[in-house]
């Protein structure tokens, strides 16, 4: 069963919402449980970790970037901001944003919205890696990159490096590499967590710099770039 919220500080926004998903997974036979709230504290106050949540920025006196900052559940939860000024853009990723979209709702954006976030969630596979303190579980959501080791495969992410008993060729059977790149044989990269592209090398969101083959520049940039517009798909 899929958790789903909807957080606007507008009732009849709300309702809108709840339809369009109750249409979408109802056609689909898909089990889900919604959750509807008219302001941000309410929604903190459930403390349920939802697996998709419709957030409006503008909701009323609070800010629905500042409620998004303050959900302690951003890792699980695909957040799609609702809105209707564009240049909030920017910021919403700071707070993980998965999806931004424009009121008045385009049903075919929020389709596509709905459906990316779902597909999202059944590809985050969950790996066990190792370090020195010992067995930890990670989802592949959490992966900045992996790196070929000798038998193995290491493995970034924000709280530790660990290792995989897989290869790296392996790794890309597993991983959605819609999402991961591997801008160098040696190297896999999660696109969620680049910063920027400078000089031939990629400067990942923890300032750690992997270098790109020359020969996979000009293809890498497209690859990078057409992720980026189809998270704002929404716009």
């Amino acid at each position: 069963m899929y958790e789903i919220a909807i957080c606007d500080d507008i009732q009849q926004i709300c309702e809108e919402v709840y339809k369009l998903v109750s249409e979408e997974l109802l056609k689909r036979d898909v089990d889900v449980r919604i959750h509807t709230y008219t302001s941000g504290q309410a929604l903190l106050r459930a403390g349920i970790i939802f697996d998709i949540l419709f957030l409006d920025i503008e909701l009323g006196r609070e800010n629905g970037l500042e409620i998004a900052r303050e959900y302690p559940y951003k890792k699980e939860t695909r957040i799609i901001f609702l809105t209707s000024h564009i240049e909030e853009m920017p910021n919403g990723y700071k707070v993980r944003a998965f999806r931004f979209l424009t009121k008045p709702i385009e049903p075919a954006h929020f389709e596509e919205a709905l459906f990316s976030a779902i597909r999202d969630i059944e590809q985050d596979k969950r790996f066990t890696v190792t370090d020195e303190e010992g067995v930890h579980i990670i989802r592949s959501s959490e992966i900045f990159y992996l790196e070929s080791q000798q038998r193995s495969t290491g493995v970034r992410t924000r709280e530790r490096f660990a290792r995989l008993p897989l290869s790296i060729e392996e790794m890309k059977k597993e991983l959605d590499m819609t999402q991961f790149y591997c801008p160098h044989k040696s190297y896999i990269v999660n696109m969620d967590f680049i910063r920027t592209i400078d000089k031939g090398v990629v400067i990942l969101k923890n300032d750690e710099k992997i270098k790109i083959s020359r020969l996979k520049m000009k293809d890498f940039k497209e690859k990078f770039y057409d992720y980026l517009r189809s998270r704002a798909n929404g716009f």
